[in-house]
């Protein structure tokens, strides 16, 4: 018995590369859990957004308290002030102001140089002790005593043992305030201001 041949059937066509089930345009894919039109921020550049906005937001805050402070406390610099080469310090009604001491040298005469305010209502004792050499004076009641210069006394020290550009020690003593002492500069005539009160040589 011959076996069937059954015919054969032609080859299918080569798909096209432009076959609509091939090419469908698809929407692109959007992330699970993005919501659709939405831009989504870094979490470090918000949290930096927030961070500048606080810091504008207390910049805002804070000026009317700074202005305050500063129509309350002016600024030292905004005041007038005398600028002096000497110390100073307070006893009771008593104030000694820009004290120093002038000298040609080391172990030669000097002066001191300053001044005694009182801001009492009553006359005060004042004793001065520099180097070994003290005086004693009597500051009127809201009345000064200047040392040194035409019109002031004259405080003598016998030998002054710094050098100029170095300090000493100068004690001053009330009856009702007690006392204090001062590390003071000693001076040379290198300032014009100084030239002329510098003791001669002994």
């Amino acid at each position: 018995m011959r076996p069937i041949r059954w015919p054969r059937l032609p080859a299918p066509p080569p798909r096209s590369h432009r076959d609509p089930v091939d090419h469908v345009d698809h929407p692109p894919q959007r992330p699970v859990g993005r919501p659709a039109g939405r831009r989504v921020v870094p979490r470090r550049a918000t949290r930096r957004a927030r961070t500048i906005a606080a810091a504008l937001a207390l910049g805002v805050l804070a000026a009317p308290v700074l202005s305050a402070c500063s129509a309350t406390n002016p600024l030292q610099t905004a005041e007038d002030y005398s600028a002096a080469d000497g110390v100073g310090t307070t006893l009771g009604d008593v104030r000694a102001v820009n004290l120093l001491v002038v000298t040609a040298a080391e172990g030669e005469p000097g002066v001191l140089i300053g001044s005694l305010a009182n801001d009492g209502d009553s006359a005060t004792p004042v004793t001065l002790t520099v180097e070994g050499t003290e005086t004693t004076v009597k500051v009127p009641a809201d009345g000064v005593v200047t040392f040194g210069g035409a019109d002031g006394q004259t405080f003598e020290i016998d030998s002054v043992q710094a050098a100029p550009g170095a300090l000493t020690t100068v004690t001053i003593a009330t009856g009702a305030s007690g006392s204090d002492e001062l590390d003071v500069p000693v001076l040379d005539g290198t300032l014009p201001e100084y030239a002329d009160l510098v003791p001669a040589a002994g």
